[in-house]
């Protein structure tokens, strides 16, 4: 029962996160392509999800490539006004 729960839980948490991705359109935003999943060597469920391949590779490689990197620019390049 509790294995079903947590299976539960995860399915809805991963669906929100497909439909937000998806639904996302902004130029520092690779759109949603899709999901898989498979199990492990141990049994472990792993859960991608898919994006177009970016040449510059994930923003974790990016910023230790580029430690100086304005992080505030990679999700905003805008700047923010206060309403």
């Amino acid at each position: 029962m509790i294995f079903e729960d947590v299976l539960l839980t995860l399915s809805k948490r991963l669906k929100r996160e497909m439909k937000v991705w998806a639904d996302l359109e902004h130029s520092n935003v690779v759109p949603f392509l899709g999901w898989t999943f498979c199990l492990d060597d141990d049994g472990v469920i792993e859960a991608s999800l898919i994006s177009a391949w970016c040449e510059g590779g994930d923003a974790r490689r990016y910023l230790k490539r580029h430690p100086d990197a304005d992080r505030r620019c990679m999700v905003c390049p805008k700047p923010l006004h206060p309403h």
